[in-house]
């Protein structure tokens, strides 16, 4: 007869490795669009949408971002290349901002972009 302790072990066990059938079932994000305008981010796999989030961005998120201290966001093709785990937001992602373009576009202008964190 199973104890106690070791049957709850069990039910746990099972339950994670559902969890993980479940999530191996799921296909994942190849491709991130951000409307900056209507502050939606959609993901897809290959062409096809998998879920649309809303967003938080720049105080004034409409137009490409060109120097640092504008307000805006980003404009381009760039990598997710970290999460934030402290933000209280799951979905808190960071973006390989300023690409080498961003800088001599800014370099240009007789700025800099944003520092990256």
């Amino acid at each position: 007869m199973f104890s106690l302790m070791r049957w709850w072990t069990l039910q746990l066990l099972f339950l994670f490795l559902v969890a993980q059938a479940r999530a191996a079932d799921k296909p994942q994000a190849d491709r991130i669009i951000i409307l900056k305008s209507a502050r939606t981010m959609t993901l897809f796999n290959a062409d096809k949408v998998l879920k649309t989030y809303k967003v938080a961005l720049g105080t004034m998120p409409v137009g490409p971002k060109r120097v640092e201290g504008d307000h805006k966001t980003p404009e381009g093709s760039y990598i997710i290349d970290a999460r934030n785990p402290q933000s209280r937001f799951h979905l808190a992602l960071h973006i390989s901002y300023p690409s080498a373009a961003d800088r001599e576009r800014a370099r240009k202008l007789g700025s800099r972009p944003q520092r990256r964190d």
